[in-house]
């Protein structure tokens, strides 16, 4: 198990759910976005699955596996609390 994903997938997953961890700080202070908040979960989202896709192929990496399941864990509660308490 290394710190860093090796596969190709791994990869992508990674560094799109980086991705979306830094839109998403960028979108919730006073900076101007280019991206509506559906593309950048939607970002999030195709992260997750790609951390999923790679684990499955054995891609055993602990950053892939933590911070795909802490951003996939964090959108479903966000989507759940957004469905449930509409502001």
């Amino acid at each position: 198990m290394g710190a860093l994903p090796r596969t190709a997938i791994g990869k992508w997953g990674f560094y799109s759910t980086v991705i979306f961890v830094v839109l998403f700080i960028a979108g919730a202070s006073d900076v101007a976005m280019p991206f509506p908040s559906f593309v950048i979960f939607g970002i999030g989202i195709a992260g997750m699955v790609l951390n999923v896709v790679a684990f499955v192929k054995k891609d055993r990496s602990v950053t892939g596996i933590l911070v795909g399941a802490l951003v996939g864990a964090f959108i479903i509660f966000w989507l759940g609390g957004e469905l449930l308490f509409p502001h």
